[in-house]
């Protein structure tokens, strides 16, 4: 359920007019957050981080300490927050500007489904499901899992456009509507079977 960004961010301790990227993780590798630190690092580079904050929500201990390396190599930590193992998705989904999924492997994740009900543009890799939560050019911009620069590149081209981001939210919004609420899909089946 989608909260009041203002009421979200303050309850979240976000501050300020920030862009809020989400990723919902809890396995770097199979999630490819070091695939997402490395784009990161790519636009610190070329300077286009400057209002932008990424939170990373879910990852257990061992998995963040593991992360923490790579970001301070790459002079992102200051960019990046590892907000651990959480029961508030729902209010960091509401404070978010954009969702991210960087995944070397996935079924249909309930991470996307969650993130199209909160009217969020997605930023996704090609692989297992993604693509029917994710739909190039309609809600979401996809990238060839492992590939730093196309995943730069993508959220480049989110940061920067509102209208795009506000476009592709109301699609994924659509979207969820259609394809994954439960009480539109128990309707349904209810409907086939009478």
């Amino acid at each position: 359920v989608i909260g009041d960004r203002k009421q979200c961010r303050k309850e979240l301790g976000i501050t300020g007019d920030q862009l809020i990227v989400m990723c919902t993780a809890n396995f770097n590798h199979i999630k490819g957050l070091d695939v997402l630190a490395k784009a990161i690092g790519k636009l610190h580079q070329d300077n286009k981080l400057s209002n932008v904050v990424f939170y990373i929500v879910g990852q257990p201990e061992k998995d963040r300490e593991e992360l923490k390396p790579l970001l301070e190599e790459l002079r992102i930590s200051s960019y990046v927050h590892m907000e651990g193992i959480s029961n508030q998705i729902p209010k960091y989904l509401s404070a978010a500007d954009i969702y991210i999924q960087p995944s070397r492997s996935e079924g249909i994740p309930l991470a996307l489904m969650e993130a199209a009900s909160a009217y969020l543009p997605i930023i996704a890799t090609k692989v297992g499901g993604i693509p029917e939560v994710a739909i190039e050019g309609e809600n979401a911009i996809l990238f060839k899992s492992e590939n730093v620069d196309e995943c730069a590149a993508a959220l480049a081209k989110l940061l920067v456009d509102k209208e795009l981001r506000v476009k592709y939210g109301a699609k994924s919004y659509e979207i969820y509507q259609e394809k994954f609420k439960i009480s539109n899909n128990v309707a349904k089946l209810i409907e086939y079977y009478e």
